[in-house]
């Protein structure tokens, strides 16, 4: 009755999540800003972590990064990460560029520089980043989406896409 799946492996573990502080030092930070998914999130977690990001900051959150959910789809990544909840005066307190992924920005995402320090900031699927974190950003940016079907992108398809972009102009 205490396990979260309902047929667990017999092994059972209650712990302390991890309290991370917030390098300030880093070049490349993922900020995930209201999502509202675990899954999602920990997918997020993994992405930072396969990049090389610096650590991936929770903003607004709807969704625990230790949920269950989150840690499997972490692969473990919340564990080496520093996933850190924190605020847009936090991030903008950072010696980085703040890079917002906008549906409809003016500037496509191969064109921004990362090269620079940066967090790049993704809001959740259904309403994206709010208008305080838009209005933060150094710079806004587009992923294209050329379906006839769909809106967006899911949100932790789109911050992989701006990690790898950033991961290949620092190449």
């Amino acid at each position: 009755k205490m396990a979260y799946r309902a047929d667990p492996e017999g092994v059972l573990a209650v712990v302390e999540a991890p309290h991370r502080e917030l390098p300030r030092d880093g070049t490349l930070y993922l900020v995930a800003v209201g999502i509202e998914k675990p899954g999602n999130l920990g997918a997020m977690a993994r992405s930072a972590d396969a990049a090389g990001a610096d650590a991936l900051l929770v903003a607004d959150a709807e969704a625990d990064p230790w949920n269950p959910n989150a840690i499997r789809a972490s692969t473990g990544a919340v564990f080496t990460l520093p996933v850190v909840e924190a605020t847009l005066d936090d991030v903008r307190a950072l010696d980085a560029q703040l890079v917002a992924a906008v549906v409809g920005a003016a500037t496509a995402y191969t064109d921004a520089d990362l090269e620079r320090p940066s967090a790049i900031a993704v809001g959740a699927e259904d309403e994206g980043l709010d208008a305080a974190w838009r209005a933060a950003a150094d710079v806004t940016v587009a992923l294209p989406v050329l379906g006839r079907a769909v809106d967006s992108l899911n949100a932790s398809t789109a911050a992989a896409v701006l990690l790898y972009e950033a991961v290949r102009q620092r190449a």
